[in-house]
């Protein structure tokens, strides 16, 4: 009997310690952050790069200033370490884009300047670091 109960505890010990350790499958949603630094709330777009247009429907919407947001992949139908444009539309109605950008799982988006010069700096989780100068002009409604 007490040998049946030492083999049930370590066969419970065993299942507790794999448990603690997922094997093949990930516990946490893919995921990249953008964080607004423009002065003015933004809603934010992403597009695959082969597509022509933009989503009618933003990615994410008010976005305000000093606001750092988290976005899965799967919010605007992205794909990592494939092309796709970043758009943001402020509350005056600037567009503010960048184009053919790969994204990868970890990187933070930062929309920094102004309606005059503003920027997409992406930070990528192994700590490289790339700027864009956004293409900025009136919304088309």
């Amino acid at each position: 009997m007490a040998s049946r109960l030492r083999m049930l505890a370590a066969f419970t010990a065993l299942i507790l310690l794999l448990s603690a350790f997922p094997i093949g499958c990930e516990t946490a949603p893919k995921e990249l952050h953008f964080k607004n630094e423009l002065e003015t709330a933004v809603n934010i777009y992403f597009s695959s790069a082969s597509e022509d247009d933009w989503s009618e429907k933003p990615t994410r919407i008010g976005v305000r200033s000093g606001d750092r947001v988290g976005l899965s992949f799967s919010d605007f139908d992205g794909v990592s370490g494939k092309m796709a444009d970043i758009g943001a539309i402020d509350e005056n109605s600037i567009n503010y884009d960048i184009y053919d950008i790969v994204l990868i799982d970890g990187d933070l988006i930062v929309l920094s300047g102004d309606a005059n010069e503003a920027r997409f700096t992406i930070t990528h989780s192994d700590g490289t670091e790339s700027t864009y100068l956004a293409i900025i002009k009136p919304s088309v409604d």
